[in-house]
């Protein structure tokens, strides 16, 4: 799965992760994408793997 579960973003996320891997996902991809600010982007690896 992908998308936008980091708490380095300041939007609200609407991502079920105890739901996905309670259904079997076993890989999160955080989605960055190419006009994302350099900062922010290096703000959500240091934030690291979002937790469930």
């Amino acid at each position: 799965m992908r998308g936008n579960a980091s708490p380095a973003w300041q939007e609200d996320k609407h991502v079920d992760l105890r739901g996905l891997a309670q259904a079997g996902m076993t890989w999160w991809l955080e989605s960055l994408i190419h006009f994302d600010l350099l900062e922010l982007s290096m703000a959500v690896v240091d934030a690291g793997p979002p937790r469930v």
